[in-house]
């Protein structure tokens, strides 16, 4: 049996094809609005209320087909789309035509505001369900999410900055470390915000720290997490490394309030201020990390260039650019166990324009991208 597409269905299709966001590297990612960076996930958004009996394999298939016969008719779209013979925009279907001129020219506020109707219930929730079942359940459980890494560094420097009889809910720096948490924003769903790493919440997890303390006499709480363990037995014999990176994390997440400012120095995605994008600029902006990896550098080759497009500072200016570069932390931090190692291999020599570019298409983009694009 054949569906007809609506005239919402139409609407949605128009709205993705039209605002897709282009990279540099000829790939296109759904709207920012959508907060996703997979199509597979935009199209789901839309098939509570337009799937009209459809399997979701066949919506997303006439969906995205639909998205297609816009792509040739649009002048910003990153995309071919369908065509004709003759190498024109394929003629489309007259509900298409209507949606088209009805919508082509009107501010994208208004058109966001028709499109969000058509997703059901609340838009994080529908796209982080979509994408994985687990988060779903905890949603639905009412479980708000597991202690990362980031977290426990956070408690355990607090654990050793304070008295084992200090570390209950009401002490003034439990509730400023529960703030913080709340502020570090590095989980998608919290089921419960009222629980979620409260003061209680932190006294809890210092009392799983005292179970692992050798020099604590008392009694402390079990059920720590395997993660928990790891950071201790990481840590509790390098304090100082300890303390540089609960540093780290707090500078990242005092400048998360500052970056409103500074719009067209971020990454163009939904998620334009994540806690990865500012993490990986704190590790890259440290000048002993770039002294470091400078002298490794310096220490196999003679000189410094861009690992990228291959510019030299100091073939190009002479002895004035002797020694200028920058560095970009390389590493891809959506990855399991990403923030478990950081070593200088993860490091790489950069000059300015190449670091703008992967900067402002953080995640769309590699440096490999960047390097294969040069090379065409």
């Amino acid at each position: 049996m054949i569906i007809k597409r609506s005239q919402n269905f139409w609407l949605a299709a128009f709205y993705l094809s039209k605002y897709g966001i282009s990279t540099i590297n000829n790939k296109c990612l759904p709207p920012v609005e959508l907060k996703t960076k997979y199509w597979k996930n935009a199209y789901s958004l839309f098939f509570e209320n337009l799937g009209d009996g459809r399997s979701i394999k066949a919506f997303e298939n006439s969906l995205k087909n639909a998205r297609d016969s816009f792509d040739s008719h649009l002048k910003d779209s990153n995309r071919i789309g369908w065509k004709s013979k003759s190498g024109n925009g394929s003629d489309l279907p007259d509900i298409a035509l209507f949606v088209y001129n009805k919508y082509n020219e009107l501010d994208r506020k208004f058109l966001w505001k028709q499109v969000k109707s058509l997703i059901s219930g609340d838009l994080k929730l529908s796209i982080s369900s979509s994408r994985s079942s687990n988060v779903a359940l905890t949603q639905i459980k009412g479980r708000n999410p597991d202690w990362n890494r980031e977290e426990l560094i956070l408690a355990l420097d607090l654990y050793f900055n304070l008295e084992h009889g200090q570390m209950h809910k009401g002490n003034i720096e439990v509730i400023a470390l529960s703030k913080l948490l709340r502020d570090l924003n590095t989980h998608e769903i919290v089921a419960d915000p009222q629980k979620f790493r409260n003061p209680s919440g932190i006294s809890r997890r210092l009392g799983n720290f005292k179970t692992m303390d050798s020099g604590y006499s008392g009694e402390g709480l079990t059920n720590s997490g395997k993660l928990a363990k790891e950071i201790w037995d990481e840590f509790v014999k390098d304090k100082r490394k300890l303390k540089l990176e609960a540093g780290l994390i707090r500078n990242t997440v005092l400048q998360l309030s500052n970056l409103e400012d500074k719009k067209e120095d971020l990454p163009i995605r939904a998620d334009r201020l994540s806690f990865n994008y500012n993490y990986h600029k704190n590790l890259e902006s440290n000048p002993l990390t770039i002294e470091l990896k400078i002298n490794e550098t310096l220490n196999t080759r003679s000189g410094l260039e861009c690992s990228i497009c291959k510019f030299s500072f100091h073939e190009y200016y002479g002895e004035i650019g002797r020694g200028l570069i920058e560095i970009h932390f390389d590493k891809n931090l959506d990855t399991k166990n990403s923030y478990d190692r950081i070593d200088l291999d993860d490091f790489i020599l950069v000059c300015g324009n190449c670091h703008k570019i992967i900067d402002k298409y953080y995640s769309a983009i590699t440096s490999t991208d960047l390097k294969n694009l040069i090379k065409d």
